[in-house]
């Protein structure tokens, strides 16, 4: 654990060491699960450089969901969907230190009776992540974890970074 923190701590004081970028293709995982069991797998890719240059990678999938605004038959629309920021990426002592972002919404298939407030405004459910994570080269590693609070789910971000050649 001091080795992640010293990593962390050398990643965010110092931009990135003279040296020829290195590029990975960043493949991460969305999961949800009901206790062990995989109910759902969702897979997103980018690539990023350690080239202090990069300003960063984004991934954005989703869908615009209408709900009525007012009885005159208005609508707004609310985006839901997945949305994944990497900031920095940088190859520490075998490893890599990168900054993640990541903010998944959801509309429930089935609501809660009495869920909503507001009688056809749909429910919207949000899982927010931010962190600085050191990760193996080539090695699946859980950044997110979260439970739902409404049930027995869990929603969790796997990022995998493999090596361009």
């Amino acid at each position: 654990m001091k080795m992640a923190h010293a990593l962390i701590a050398l990643f965010l004081a110092a931009p990135a060491l003279a040296q020829d970028p290195k590029f990975y293709r960043l493949d991460f995982v969305l999961k949800e699960l009901d206790e062990s069991k995989v109910l759902s797998q969702k897979a997103y890719s980018t690539f990023m450089s350690t080239d202090e240059r990069q300003k960063g990678a984004s991934i954005r999938s989703g869908t615009k969901v209408p709900y009525q605004s007012s009885s005159g038959g208005q609508y707004n629309y609310v985006d839901v969907g997945v949305n994944i920021d990497c900031q920095r990426i940088q190859e520490v002592n075998g490893q890599l230190v990168v900054q993640v972002s990541a903010d998944i919404t959801s509309v429930p298939a089935a609501s809660t009776p009495g869920e909503s407030a507001v009688p056809g405004v749909p429910v919207i459910r949000q899982n927010r992540w931010n962190a600085v994570a050191v990760i193996a080269i080539a090695k699946a590693t859980t950044l997110f974890s979260s439970d739902d609070l409404n049930t027995k789910r869990k929603l969790q971000l796997e990022l995998t970074a493999t090596p361009v050649k």
